[in-house]
């Protein structure tokens, strides 16, 4: 009895060393949030098409789907970085059409500083008034 066999493909496609999850870690290390972005408060996912050549290189890229204010030129510059494995193509020069979904996520706000204030009644011989403001486990007195 035969056993089935999955279909292999002609020429297989170039994989980033590492997989998917070392792709994702090298783009969201190397992607800096955009100032322009992060002054309108915008966020949301780039898609970025691009061609890898035979050596693994990316020698073309452009966006498919725009959210703009700088976020469209952060992600084609982090797409360029990206270097794949070069492929075994029998011989034969290919390039590769690929697509990437960069996401632009913004960052959670500050948190908000608790601040307390209190005095001694002005009955006492001296009035004192304490301020405390704490951030981050930290306590600041005046």
């Amino acid at each position: 009895m035969k056993r089935s066999r999955k279909p292999e493909q002609f020429i297989p496609p170039p994989a980033y060393p590492g997989g998917t999850a070392a792709l994702k870690a090298f783009v969201s290390s190397e992607m800096k949030y955009p100032e322009e972005a992060m002054k309108h408060h915008i966020g949301g996912s780039v898609r970025v098409k691009f061609d890898v050549d035979m050596n693994g290189r990316v020698i073309m890229a452009k966006v498919e789907h725009s959210i703009g204010y700088g976020c469209d030129e952060e992600a084609v510059r982090v797409v360029k970085l990206l270097k794949f494995e070069k492929t075994k193509a029998r011989g034969v020069r290919v390039t590769h059409h690929q697509h990437i979904n960069i996401h632009f996520n913004l960052p959670p706000p500050p948190p908000a500083v608790p601040y307390t204030y209190s005095y001694k009644p002005a009955n006492s011989e001296t009035e004192v008034y304490t301020s405390s403001i704490k951030t981050n486990n930290t306590t600041s007195e005046s």
